[in-house]
């Protein structure tokens, strides 16, 4: 049975040396470029010491490849691919369907795994990705246990997130930190307003901040449901962070594999509660925590452990004195926060002050009895992670040494890899009082002080007996040790890549000539008020998969409608709906990944959910049966005019806002403190929902919120809170115009405005934000 794969993080190549030395069976790291992690990525050198570092422990290396590559940047991009294919990590995750396409192309003995920034929901999805040359996906964290049994089921390898920060809207379909600010997640380089405070109808707070994840107590259900991979998050944590919580899930993890119960459990939480938690712990999606369970709404930085409470103070000069009570121990070095009507932070310096006892803190300002005290650094914690870090395995060898008479000495050392070598030393003489033994040979050959290899036995084969000085036996030891270690590495074998095998399923017909007018409408009665005008292709986008709705929608629409898959939907929805959706005779618009799985009859449009930035994935998306591709709101106009305009039909979204977050939670449940019946609320029905509601940032702007209904409970698209608007300044390409809020007479101006809109000419003013790219 192969064993389940603990996975970290490691943002540089300590916190590598310190996840080997906690017991990470595998890392995952970023290059310079194109990883999810700008601030973390690893240079050319580094890389390969890097890569080197942990095949020489026996521990497998995946490099992240995972943010959109931009058609300008593929020079760069192919360069890195060559690289990698030289240094042989054991797998390159990636989130781009073009990277992918270009790797098993030029690079097919690179093992391919898909982020989790693909967003991959479903069974079908990792059916998908196993004929496109996928070995293992990193489900996406919105998935439940049950759906990712289902996916291992299909035979994929899957890895999922056991522990660390969660994004709280689905991964490489976030757009709102690029939409505000010009800095993309799907560039690596996310400014994370989802920990800002923000305020839906009373409520208020950090509404879209997520607890950290913890599911130490899960292991054994993680392994029953056929999960491979158990991945740690955590590439911007410091090594002690990766050193603490790699040991606590490997200690969980053996004894799992071996049907045992994880003793201390309440030691291992507050261990975990210490080294960092943000607003508590969660067990996510996985587990079924719904709404308020999920949400750290009160705060979103580092929530420490509480430890005691003050109980007075007074000035002391320059200084305030605080008595505080202990209810934990107390140690010189600690870093501590005092929450009263303001947070006051301290390091303290004193004697070691235990439990029950009061200990007296040197603060600022004048706290008020009650006061809490929470530990944010425990220095006892951090300095005995810090020394398990230095703890590297060791490596041991197996040793023979072979003298024969005026011949060179020779030394041959193995690894139990395989890994074997051979070095030549001195000529042995003949001995005049002690011949070499395995013994004496043995206390010069085993002296690996400075290296992490250890002696396992030794055998010396002589034809006579002969003698080498300690300086020769010390030479050999050194050459063929430096000799072990390359050869170890040079040796490792990278697992072997999955075949591509993936075949179109239908033949779109070549780009129109001139522009095409598509409005998407989610209201029925902008639908029938359009329709009615004519002029554009409707796209309709349902809102609601609940029993019988989308076929009582179905026999409203016309034919010729194309009907808009949601981002996420499970399975049995998935296919229901698309069974209807055929036989109703329309054509569809494909909003992830696992859509492409289906099986289509005829020509499919691209919508924003699969992102297409490149000429290759545009390219492989047209062989699959693609006949027109939605343009990311997140291109620049100059990025835009470097695809190929022939390749096929280009979609510009000219109006509408953008959706910059979809939401498996509900702010109308989390300000109720709901956290369970999610699949039995009826809010959204009775009026009492988040339709027609937003949430509003601290500069008051609203970021409308639409419930998309699934049988199961609600994906919530989460709108910008300005329409994008190109009237007169968007290039001459067929345009999408997005209807959410606007009322059926708005739209209908809207439409009839921009059909009739002029070509862009060379003297109109610049896109501005609206298109000038992200970084």
């Amino acid at each position: 049975m192969t064993k389940t794969e603990l996975l970290a993080p490691a943002g540089n190549l300590e916190s590598l040396r310190a996840a080997i030395a906690a017991g990470a069976d595998a890392v995952y790291l970023g290059a310079s470029a194109f990883s999810a992690r700008a601030q973390v990525g690893f240079d050319a050198a580094t890389l390969k010491e890097a890569i080197d570092f942990a095949h020489f422990y026996g521990r497998r290396v995946y490099v992240a490849v995972n943010t959109l590559i931009k058609q300008r940047e593929w020079p760069q991009l192919t360069e890195l691919l060559e690289q990698l294919s030289q240094l042989k990590p054991d797998a390159v995750l990636v989130q781009d369907l073009g990277v992918l396409s270009q790797i098993k192309e030029s690079c097919p003995s690179l093992q391919v795994h898909a982020s989790t920034q693909m967003a991959i929901h479903n069974a079908a999805g990792a059916r998908f990705l196993l004929d496109a040359g996928i070995s293992r996906v990193v489900a996406a964290r919105e998935c439940s246990l049950d759906v990712v049994r289902s996916m291992a089921e299909t035979g994929m390898e899957i890895e999922v997130f056991v522990h660390g920060a969660l994004c709280v809207s689905v991964s490489g379909q976030c757009l709102l930190s690029s939409q505000i600010g010009g800095r993309s997640g799907n560039r690596g380089r996310c400014a994370q307003p989802c920990r800002l405070p923000y305020r839906y109808k009373d409520a208020e707070g950090a509404l879209l901040s997520m607890r950290d994840l913890n599911t130490l107590e899960q292991l054994p259900r993680l392994l029953d449901a056929g999960v491979n991979s158990l991945k740690i998050e955590g590439r911007l944590k410091r090594p002690e962070y990766i050193t603490e919580v790699v040991s606590i899930y490997r200690e969980a993890l053996d004894l799992a594999e071996s049907s045992k119960q994880l003793d201390h459990q309440e030691e291992y939480q507050e261990r975990l509660s210490q080294i960092f938690n943000r607003g508590g712990f969660t067990q996510g999606h996985l587990f079924k925590a719904e709404d308020s369970a999920l949400i750290g709404q009160g705060r979103v930085s580092h929530e420490g452990v509480s430890i005691g409470h003050i109980v007075s103070a007074r000035r002391h000069g320059d200084v305030v004195l605080a008595n505080c009570t202990l209810d934990k121990a107390l140690h010189n070095g600690d870093g501590l926060q005092i929450r009263g009507r303001t947070d006051q932070e301290m390091i303290y310096s004193g004697p070691e002050v235990m439990a029950g006892s009061t200990a007296t803190l040197r603060l600022r300002q004048i706290p008020q009895a009650g006061d809490a005290v929470y530990r944010l650094a425990d220095e006892q914690q951090l300095a005995k992670a810090r020394m398990q870090a230095e703890k590297l395995p060791q490596i041991p060898f197996d040793a023979e040494l072979v003298l024969m008479v005026d011949q060179p000495a020779v030394l041959r050392l193995h690894h139990h890899s395989g890994a074997s070598v051979e070095v030549n030393g001195a000529i042995p003489s003949p001995a005049q009082k002690q011949p070499i033994s395995e013994a004496s040979a043995t206390s010069f050959i085993g002296k690996t002080g400075g290296t992490p290899f250890v002696l396992n036995g030794l055998t010396v084969s002589s034809d006579a007996p002969l003698f080498l000085p300690a300086a020769s036996l010390n030479q050999l030891r050194r050459e063929g040790l430096v000799a072990l270690e390359q050869r170890i590495v040079s040796s490792y074998q990278t697992p072997p890549a999955r075949p591509w095998t993936l075949t179109g399923k239908a033949t779109p017909p070549p780009p129109p000539e001139g522009r095409r007018l598509y409005a998407l409408v989610h209201s029925l009665s902008t639908y029938q008020t359009l329709k009615q005008a004519g002029g554009c292709q409707l796209i309709v986008s349902p809102w609601d998969y609940r029993e019988g709705k989308l076929e009582e929608l179905l026999d409203r629409l016309d034919a010729t409608d194309i009907i808009a898959l949601p981002p996420q939907m499970k399975d049995g929805v998935m296919m229901e709906a698309f069974h209807q959706i055929q036989q109703a005779g329309h054509q569809m618009m494909l909003t992830n990944v696992s859509h492409l799985a289906l099986p289509h009859k005829q020509p499919f449009l691209v919508g924003d959910g699969i992102p297409v930035w490149n000429n290759r994935a545009a390219k492989m998306l047209h062989h699959l049966g693609a006949r027109a591709i939605c343009l990311s709101p997140e291109l620049a106009q100059s990025e835009i005019e470097e695809l190929d305009q022939d390749l096929t039909e280009w979609i510009l979204p000219v109006y509408g806002r953008a959706t910059v977050m979809l939401l498996n939670h509900c702010p109308e449940r989390v300000s109720r403190g709901l956290s369970h019946n999610r699949a039995g609320c009826r809010f959204c029905d009775q009026g009492q929902g988040v339709r027609g509601e937003g949430l509003q940032d601290r500069f008051q702007a609203n970021y409308p919120l639409i419930p998309v209904h699934f049988p199961d409970g609600c994906l919530i698209l989460m709108q910008h809170h300005t329409p994008r608007h190109l009237l007169d300044r968007a290039p001459e390409m067929s345009w999408l115009m997005s209807f959410h809020d606007e009322s059926p007479e708005e739209a209908l101006q809207i439409v009839q405005t921009y059909r009739i809109s002029p070509i862009q000419s060379t003297d109109k003013p610049s896109l501005g934000r609206f298109l000038g790219g992200v970084l």
